[in-house]
């Protein structure tokens, strides 16, 4: 029997498992999970890794002012753009 299509490592998909995770923050509001406005409300709020919160921030008019937020922490993250 022969492969025919790509084969994925599984360390490949357990990387991206226990990638660190980050929400966008503009003061006391989330980025909404759309990245098309704001939310007062955490669990709709946008989640992803630091390389998807930057092309975010870039793509979206309402992230372009947020900062990149740890999931598991309440300090902020200053994103290598605004250093």
């Amino acid at each position: 029997m022969a492969i025919t299509g790509p084969v994925r490592s599984s360390f490949s998909e357990h990387q991206s498992k226990t990638e660190r995770k980050y929400y966008l923050r503009s003061g006391a509001r989330w980025l909404h999970w759309s990245g098309t406005k704001l939310t007062d409300k955490r669990r709709e709020a946008w989640k992803g890794s630091i390389e998807q919160a930057r092309s975010c921030r870039r793509s979206f008019d309402a992230a372009a002012g947020c900062r990149a937020v740890p999931v598991n922490s309440i300090i902020p993250t200053v994103l290598a753009e605004e250093a």
